[in-house]
């Protein structure tokens, strides 16, 4: 299941939002003060930061990113291969194997294609779903694979991602 993969590759944690503060140097009583108009993502299974991003950002969880994989998997339409994360878990991914296989023009063999699901908690990654014949392992094959994609869909974190993530399961 996507919960088992989430587990076995470490990333059965939340994120939340929380204020930022800073310490008034300037100030003999040392205020601290709250930064307006920004917030920290921070990772709740330990409390380290993830990224500082607008206070409309919409977290998507590692589960909800990846739930709907589940229904793929139990179809026959693919299977788990990879899960990890990248950046200190910045971003996450699970990458699922199809059981079909592509001919690629000028070439004898075959390939198989990936359905790949990325999603990034530090505010400078879409929530992002492509297939590609790139098997995701760490950050330079998500890179590629990201960069050549056979069919994407892409969401941002802002309001009404959640209804979005349910069309996009509807649709892969």
């Amino acid at each position: 299941t996507a919960a088992g993969a989430i587990a076995a590759a470490g990333l059965d944690w939340r994120v939340v939002q929380k204020p930022i503060f800073v310490r008034d140097i300037t100030n003999p009583k040392r205020s601290i003060k709250k930064i307006d108009g920004r917030v920290a993502n921070v990772r709740t299974s330990d409390g380290k930061p993830l990224g500082v991003v607008a206070p409309s950002f919409k977290i998507v969880q590692n589960l909800d990113a990846f739930a709907f994989a589940d229904a793929i998997v139990e179809s026959g339409e693919a299977k788990y291969e990879t899960a990890g994360s990248l950046r200190g878990g910045k971003i996450v991914f699970l990458s699922m194997e199809m059981p079909k296989t592509v001919k690629v023009a000028g070439d004898d063999g075959t390939m198989k294609p990936y359905l790949l699901v990325a999603n990034g908690h530090d505010g400078t990654m879409a929530l992002r779903a492509v297939i590609t014949l790139i098997r995701t392992v760490c950050m330079n094959t998500l890179t590629a694979a990201l960069g050549q994609h056979v069919s994407e869909i892409r969401l941002r974190h802002t309001s009404g991602i959640e209804s979005r993530v349910a069309e996009a399961q509807r649709t892969l």
